[in-house]
This record gives C-alpha cells, structure tokens and sequence, in this order.
C-alpha cells in the first residue's frame, strides 16, 4: 500500500503493534495516519496500513527496517512483559 507522507501526514512505525499499547495505538491517532505495525512476525493488524517484520534483538535489520520504511516518527511499544525474564536476561531486556 503506497501513502503519501507529508509533515502534515507522517509516517508512523510502531514497534510492538501486537502487544496491549501498539495494539491500541491506531484507536488514538488519525485513522488518516498511515501506520507501520513492527512484530516478530511481521503480521498485519487491525488499524494499521501495513505490516513488517522487526527483529529488535537484531540491531543490522532493525536499521535496515527503519531505513526502507522511513518513519517520521516512531513509537517504540515492544516490550518482554515478564520481569523475572529481564531480571534473568537482562541483555535482552536492554536490547528490547
């Protein structure tokens, strides 16, 4: 899906779109937006113009993802959930 961005229409990425905050993102801003949903999976979700894959642990594609999308703006709502894994693994947690 082609969008035309503007300054008055930016181009959103927004990492986690599968988790409680990204998922109800698009709820909050203009359904005129054109908004990237970044999974794992790179799965489309509801409210968003498109989907991608984003490995965040993988700091060379997550470049590359960020570049060939050219976002105006992200909004970085990707995060582990379970605080015993980031007290575990706490190099994950930081890279997340």
């Amino acid at each position: 899906m082609a969008v035309t961005v503007t300054e008055a229409n930016p181009n959103w990425l927004i990492t986690g779109a599968n988790g409680f905050l990204g998922s109800n993102a698009p709820r909050y801003l203009s359904p005129a937006l054109p908004l990237v949903a970044a999974t794992r999976e790179g799965t489309s979700i509801h409210g968003y113009s498109e989907g991608v894959s984003l490995d965040l642990t993988n700091i060379a594609a997550s470049a590359q993802v960020i570049a060939e999308v050219r976002p105006s703006i992200i909004l970085h709502t990707a995060a582990l959930a379970n605080h015993e894994q980031c007290e575990s693994d706490q190099q994950l947690a930081h890279l997340v």
